[in-house]
């Protein structure tokens, strides 16, 4: 691990109080997220930590074995500190190697639905001009040339995300999820196909005895994730001409090693739904805190699609989730039209794409260029490109 200085904003010194607590001091950078274990945040210990799942210590080491491997990426783990040491932010990091460049990315390996580094309360003090005095010592220290930085969540908790700050645009889709409260009759009552989905049920119910489970060994997680897998490969091969979701680098890989973190002992959650021993429906996600993250729902087709299996399963899920204490079902990145018709709260997302070099700058010029004469004609690439070195 190594440390660095960070001076005050503007030339300041820091005077005594609560600004200090606040203050970057210290930039300590490692590729061993095992020297940050003293504060970095697991899912069965938060702390005062402010993250969601896809920041914590266990699921971003199984990250580093699967996603970052796989990916021909180097992982990056940077932790900000007071004066005392304290630690106010830790970013989880990797860093893509391919030929011609560099790039710096939040540690996803298209699990992660909301990228954001993890956040201590004195960092709600911080404001656009410490974050950017942050990423000047990203740009000295981290050896990459451009940052892409994408589903980045406008808020973390009740604080405003510092990334946020920099320069970014929106995303295109949002993150949605709804909050779990009251008995749950009265907030099935609220759900859509209410009546639609019971006489499903009921209908199913005569095919066979209807079995819902949650996997809480390696055996039962072995036996969900092989039929979630075919499931979900059929519907990506039914519905998207074959591309292939699971086939992405790491991802097969990720899903298989999980079953060491699985519930309750761990976060992963696989639940199945059961008629007689067929599964039907399966879906995977994680339980960190009082938070349910939805993340690979599938279901069977053919002569199971007509009794909508996984939206039964997804019904429930939210019933055990209520039962448990949990306070919050996350649907996750994206628009579905389902998850408008569930979720009571949504939270906008971010991206952005930032040169740090010459060569990541001159990489982003020629994809521009690149993009725009695939899409233009001569004399109005011509033009674009001139109203481009205007600025």
């Amino acid at each position: 691990m190594k440390k660095f200085e960070l001076k005050p904003l503007r030339g300041r010194r820091w005077k005594a109080g609560p600004a200090v607590a606040s203050a970057p001091a210290q930039m300590w950078v490692t590729n061993e997220i095992r020297d940050f274990a003293e504060f970095w945040p697991r899912s069965n210990r938060l702390g005062e930590a402010i993250c969601y799942a896809f920041q914590c210590a266990d699921i971003l080491e199984l990250h580093c074995e699967t996603f970052v491997p796989a990916r021909n990426a180097d992982p990056w783990f940077v932790a900000i500190v007071n004066e005392k040491g304290d630690p106010l932010a830790l970013f989880p990091f990797m860093i893509e190697h391919s030929r011609h460049i560099s790039t710096l990315r939040f540690m996803d390996g298209a699990l992660s639905d909301y990228n954001a580094p993890v956040l201590f309360p004195p960092a709600q003090e911080w404001n656009a001009e410490t974050i950017r005095k942050i990423w000047r010592g990203l740009q000295q220290r981290l050896p990459f040339d451009i940052a892409v930085f994408e589903k980045v969540p406008a808020h973390i908790g009740e604080i405003t995300n510092p990334v946020t700050l920099l320069t970014m645009s929106p995303q295109g889709q949002s993150g949605h999820f709804l909050g779990l409260s009251g008995t749950w009759n009265e907030m099935s009552a609220r759900f859509p196909r209410r009546k639609e989905l019971e006489r499903k049920s009921r209908r199913l119910s005569r095919r066979g005895k209807i079995a819902f489970e949650i996997a809480e060994t390696p055996d039962q997680y072995d036996v969900l994730i092989a039929v979630l897998i075919r499931q979900k490969q059929q519907r990506d091969l039914d519905a998207h001409g074959g591309n292939d979701t699971l086939g992405l680098p790491g991802f097969r890989s990720y899903l298989e090693a999980a079953r060491r973190l699985v519930y309750p002992s761990g976060p992963v959650a696989l639940f199945g739904l059961k008629v007689n021993d067929t599964v039907v429906a399966a879906h995977w996600g994680y339980i960190v805190g009082s938070r349910f993250s939805s993340l690979i729902p599938s279901f069977e087709g053919g002569e199971w699609y007509s009794y909508s299996p996984g939206f039964l399963l997804a019904d429930k899920m939210l019933e055990w989730c209520l039962a448990k204490g949990l306070s919050i079902f996350d649907y996750g990145w994206g628009d579905e039209p389902y998850k408008r018709e569930y979720c009571d709260v949504s939270t906008l997302l971010y991206r952005a794409e930032i040169p740090s070099t010459i060569r990541g700058r001159f990489y982003l010029e020629i994809r521009y260029m690149k993009q725009q004469l695939a899409k233009t004609r001569p004399w109005a690439l011509a033009r674009a490109i001139k109203e481009r070195c205007r600025k």
